[in-house]
């Protein structure tokens, strides 16, 4: 009955005459990722596009996505732009649906994960970084690999220019070096799904015996700044946890991210495919894995292995490596340089600022 009903609406959508030059934008959360950074670039350097936005938040600027005039723009649009494959079981043949998707693989997503049992292969134009994650998204969704194009992502565009973007945060002048911290999911937002160890607002990186308060002296200590980046089901969290001037949570859409990390000497992350990413500005890179064997489990492996080999830098699973790994990191010694750089080129095809316009000539354009 269900697949009745989408076809019966994406009839109706194909009926609709298209304009050629309107594009509809959806990310989640709204105005983010690979999406905001293109559209941005459209509204910079194409202006004659009509450019809207479809957004979950009824009170945000842009259109309510399940209002009569955001079905409108869906329906009349030519091109519709996604971070997560929103609505793409209704789009039309006549429609350009391209799927951004917000980040290359690592873990095991669509049909090489476990939802392949209730996904639907629905065809779309979609982006890589290489010919090795050009494979793993054809794989991931069960596309043919002539639509998926290799472009790089538009978010990592803006890795490579440094901005003024600091001067927002209260960061200390005594500051010597800066870094981020992004783990990612661990918890679904019901918590009805954990996988490997949770978060807590004494213990962000899940290590036994961590010491929040003793983290934060040595912060200050060593002068170095850390800004944390939650998970979207995990910033709840933020509300109770203790800081001072050298840690800065960030919350949901507070900043584009990746114009941040431009700014950052170092991250720190765990089983997130922002490494992937932050490989392109060739700095240090580690990973705080102290539930490896629990998270792997749950995820049933990753879609490329070893992890040991493409995870190019520390690995960090007590509370003595994690302040060796800082003390690294504040005094330059870089262990893992050469495989970084080696991974960097198996994952990037293109290493520079051009993202933005390869999806858009290679995906709208044309």
């Amino acid at each position: 009955m269900k697949k009745i009903i989408f076809s019966i609406i994406q009839l109706l959508i194909y009926l609709i005459p298209k304009n050629k030059n309107k594009i509809v934008f959806r990310s989640f959360p709204d105005f983010s990722g690979n999406s905001n950074v293109l559209y941005e670039y459209i509204i910079k350097n194409h202006s004659h596009y009509n450019c809207i936005w479809l957004t979950d938040n009824e009170n945000n600027k842009g259109c309510y996505v399940k209002s009569i005039k955001g079905i409108y723009h869906y329906a009349t649009a030519k091109h519709v732009v996604t971070t997560h494959n929103d609505y793409i079981s209704i789009s039309p043949k006549n429609q350009n649906y391209i799927s951004l998707w917000h980040g290359m693989p690592l873990k095991k997503i669509g049909y090489l994960g476990d939802e392949y049992e209730w996904m639907k292969s629905v065809s779309s134009n979609r982006i890589a970084t290489s010919d090795l994650t050009r494979s793993l998204i054809a794989s991931s969704f069960d596309e043919k690999a002539n639509n998926v194009y290799i472009t790089g992502q538009p978010v990592c565009d803006n890795l490579f220019s440094k901005n003024k973007l600091l001067e927002n945060f209260n960061v200390p002048e005594s500051v010597k070096k800066i870094a981020c911290y992004l783990p990612t999911f661990r918890e679904d937002f019901n918590e009805e799904k954990i996988e490997g160890k949770k978060v807590t607002a004494s213990n962000i990186f899940r290590i036994e015996n961590f010491n929040h308060k003793d983290f934060l002296k040595y912060l200050k200590s060593n002068e170095i700044f850390l800004f944390v980046k939650l998970h979207p089901a995990e910033q709840h969290v933020i509300e109770s946890i203790e800081t001072n001037e050298y840690i800065h949570f960030i919350s949901s859409n507070e900043v584009e991210l990746y114009s941040l990390l431009s700014n950052t000497d170092f991250l720190i992350t765990d089983y997130s495919s922002v490494y992937i990413d932050y490989l392109l500005t060739n700095n240090p890179i580690s990973f705080v894995i102290p539930d490896e064997e629990q998270y792997i489990k749950s995820r049933n492996g990753f879609t490329v292995e070893p992890y040991e080999f493409w995870a190019p830098g520390e690995k960090v699973k007590n509370n003595s490596e994690l302040y060796e790994m800082l003390d690294n990191f504040k005094n330059d010694i870089d262990l893992y340089k050469e495989q970084r750089m080696l991974v960097k080129d198996i994952f990037h095809k293109y290493q520079d600022a051009n993202s933005c316009k390869r999806v858009f000539d290679n995906l709208i354009k044309k």
